[in-house]
């Protein structure tokens, strides 16, 4: 148990006293000097015979982002140890960096490379020589601002043409979506959407039908709802798709709504986001039975293309938004069965791709669908065998 295991459990409780304090430890003594030390830094402070955590900003953010490792299977010793900040210090933000131009030991350079791998934050375009790129996250650059280490600038980005050929002779290698994938897709798709689940509530709540407590019940109808939603995509593959199709996978995903499944009928409004253009009302009909043509009747083979016109079919989505709400959830949807009905490997949007994802779709000032088929290609690379 190290000093944020202390004040993690601290902070989950409000107040605990050092004897309830000791008994989650193998080694009661170190339990004090992790106090000493948090206190020290303002973070803790003992009151009435118990310890509980400070009224500050600083207290309170620490909480926020041990909390967001704990939710999303993070191991946060790692993002808080010395190693870590150390690697981020000299890659977070280059556009694409190499262990020549980070100056690690080799050794911890393939150790902290390897774990953000495996979290998704980091894209590997080659391995030998090494060349990649850490993803722009807000988790990230919360941990940093935290830590009080400025991000980086530079590096060249990689061309779109190496990274479509790099994705050209992968492709073979996409693997397919296996059912800890499918648990990851429902989870992060919601999530994008304010859901409160974590992963592993997520997964027992589907896998073993146990629900959280009853705060999370709505969250808890959204997730049945979404995998539902899934398995309608999955009974429609692989046949054509009809405006009639999407408003029965929306009803699906929104069935915990009044207005599942029905067209809008009126003006709507991206939250925080005014300068997203959106369709009339009136043509949403028109534009959904048009979408649908073109999803139908593209014939490319080449993984390039498809991607390109996953990109368009996502982001003309967003912008008929058919319906109230539930609109970007349901494109996730479309992107799934569209890239499935031509054979490629999408199985999520892993979390380290998030905030990007964010960035270019419902946050985006002008929408540029190159930008997102981009991200897409960087996300299939990470989904190679």
């Amino acid at each position: 148990m190290d000093k944020y295991d202390v004040f993690y459990a601290v902070a989950a409780k409000g107040k605990i006293a050092i004897a309830e304090l000791k008994q989650l430890t193998r080694t009661p003594q170190s339990v004090y000097y992790h106090i000493n030390q948090l206190k020290k830094e303002k973070l803790l402070r003992k009151r009435k015979g118990l310890i509980e955590v400070e009224h500050s900003k600083r207290a309170e953010e620490l909480f926020s982002l041990l909390h967001y490792c704990v939710a999303n299977n993070l191991e946060y010793t790692f993002y808080f140890s010395k190693k870590i900040l150390t690697y981020l210090k000299k890659t977070y933000g280059k556009k694409t960096f190499n262990v020549k131009a980070v100056h690690l030991n080799p050794h911890k350079f393939t150790a902290g490379t390897r774990r953000l791998e495996k979290d998704t934050f980091l894209i590997s375009y080659r391995r030998k020589p090494f060349i990649g790129r850490i993803l722009n996250h807000s988790f990230l650059d919360r941990l940093l601002i935290f830590h009080k280490i400025k991000k980086q600038k530079g590096g060249k980005h990689l061309e779109d043409e190496q990274l479509s050929d790099l994705l050209e002779i992968r492709k073979k290698k996409l693997r397919v979506m296996t059912p800890l994938d499918r648990i990851g897709f429902i989870h992060r798709s919601l999530m994008l959407e304010g859901n409160l689940l974590t992963i592993r509530e997520t997964a027992r709540l589907l896998k073993k039908n146990v629900a959280p407590n009853e705060k999370k019940f709505n969250d808890s109808q959204e997730v049945l709802g979404y995998a539902a939603a899934i398995n309608e995509v999955d009974m429609l593959l692989p046949n054509t798709i009809t405006t009639n199709d999407i408003l029965r996978i929306h009803k699906r995903a929104m069935r915990h709504t009044k207005f599942a499944g029905k067209i809008r009928k009126e003006k709507v409004v991206i939250k925080n986001n005014p300068a997203f253009i959106t369709a009339n009302h009136k043509n949403v009909h028109r534009l959904l039975g048009d979408l649908t043509k073109e999803m139908n009747s593209f014939k490319e083979k080449s993984v390039i293309a498809i991607i390109e016109q996953a990109a368009y079919v996502h982001n003309q989505f967003q912008f008929i938004h058919p319906f109230i709400d539930g609109n970007s959830r349901t494109a996730r949807l479309l992107l799934y069965y569209f890239f499935r009905r031509h054979h490629v490997g999408f199985h999520d949007i892993p979390l380290g791709f998030t905030t990007e994802y964010l960035s270019c779709t419902k946050g985006y000032t002008k929408r540029d669908d190159a930008v997102l088929a981009r991200l897409l290609k960087e996300l299939l690379l990470q989904s190679v065998e």
